[in-house]
């Protein structure tokens, strides 16, 4: 990978090859590049700066008015079954003790939701640590928000955020039948077991593409994209991208980077 000078430039990375790439690290997103404006970021030139800056302004709000909130993340398991080398969530314990969400607040907060988005579709996202460690709860919700919703006209979407190490075969019939964004977190190539270490014995990059394979094979309504992290061990994106291409992770849009938050 060629690097933008880090001084100057440090928030984007240029990734050479036979498809020229930039990782822009605000927004954590990756962009094809032609060859010429390629070489334009590559010598700083203000032009191209420019136009890469237009493809990730943010998103402002022109009137005093916030929209209305039409997406929930639910936080179902402040813990995780890995320890990964680079997390800056504590092992999604965020410096306290380890704990799982209750129903009641995650019923209330569905509620919220759903009462506030009068003729709109909304989206619960479920989030940790690793959220299947919350597994009836994640259930519950699906089928609690699927009929609250349907009692007011509101369709429903849902989204995970999963290390895939603990999917079983209900879950992965939640996920196919619910039409869920699933989204793995997997590093790709042998940076993975040494980054994202599993408690216990097992070899995590294994046990990723073992508890993800199902639905790989048969997504059903499911849509499922890969999101690696990259660190300075590991900057062979290219390398990494035909791993996960090996799994079946691959389509356009299916994979996300970005980069560690803090010193791997």
């Amino acid at each position: 990978m060629r690097v933008a000078p880090a001084v100057e430039q440090p928030w984007f990375h240029l990734v050479a090859g036979s498809q020229p790439a930039v990782l822009v690290v605000p927004g954590s997103m990756i962009f094809e590049l032609g060859d010429d404006l390629f070489a334009a970021l590559d010598r700083g030139e203000p032009d191209a700066l420019a136009e890469l800056r237009s493809y990730v302004k943010p998103a402002r709000v022109e009137s005093g008015e916030l929209p209305p909130v039409t997406a929930l993340s639910l936080n179902v398991a402040q813990a995780c079954n890995m320890s990964c080398a680079y997390c800056y969530a504590d092992e999604g314990r965020f410096g306290g003790a380890a704990r799982l969400m209750d129903k009641d607040v995650a019923f209330r907060g569905i509620d919220t939701l759903i009462t506030n988005a009068p003729g709109r579709s909304v989206t619960i996202g479920f989030i940790g640590g690793e959220p299947f460690l919350n597994r009836p709860l994640l259930h519950d919700c699906v089928d609690y928000a699927r009929t609250t919703a349907a009692r007011t006209g509101i369709a429903v979407r849902f989204s995970v955020t999963t290390n895939a190490t603990l999917l079983r075969d209900d879950d992965i019939r939640l996920l196919r039948e619910n039409r869920f964004a699933v989204t793995v977190s997997i590093d790709g190539g042998p940076s993975h077991n040494r980054q994202r270490r599993l408690h216990g014995s097992r070899e995590s990059a294994a046990a990723v593409a073992s508890g993800i394979s199902p639905l790989l094979a048969n997504p059903g309504g499911a849509r499922v994209a890969a999101r690696a992290t990259v660190t300075r061990e590991n900057l062979d994106v290219a390398e990494r991208i035909a791993r996960l291409k090996e799994l079946g992770l691959w389509k356009p849009g299916w994979l996300r980077c970005e980069p560690a938050r803090g010193p791997s």
